[in-house]
């Protein structure tokens, strides 16, 4: 069985990863809302697709790394409709320091930062 906990920095690089490429598109449509011309309703659409898509990337990572810092903290993984309903929950995630011994969930997370782990959304 692989390890289901993650430690709170592996949480929040995670996090702040998935959102990069939902901002960098963003970012994009900004700039090309200002182009002129017939393309411009081509540009809308294309970029509200990435932009559907990006979203649902962003919701599909941080439901399984909520689920994850959630078991290291110790707590059901019910508790993640907490994090649609108060959007500081997943905040306070990151703050909650994880349980010190190994849980039903698995072995305690490494202490050291794991930039392999936060990357693998990518």
């Amino acid at each position: 069985m692989s390890n289901q906990r993650i430690n709170r920095r592996t949480y929040a690089a995670t996090l702040a990863m998935a959102a990069v490429p939902f901002i960098v598109i963003t970012e994009i449509s900004n700039v090309a809302n200002n182009t002129h011309g017939s393309s411009r309703n081509t540009l809308y659409s294309i970029f509200a697709f990435l932009l559907i898509v990006c979203v649902v990337y962003f919701l599909v990572t941080c439901l399984a790394v909520v689920i994850k810092r959630l078991h290291d903290v110790g707590w059901p993984w019910v508790l993640v409709i907490l994090c649609g309903l108060f959007w500081p929950f997943l905040l306070m995630l990151a703050l909650v320091p994880g349980q010190r011994v190994n849980n039903i969930y698995g072995d305690k997370p490494a202490i050291k930062f794991d930039l392999r782990s936060a990357l693998i959304w990518w």
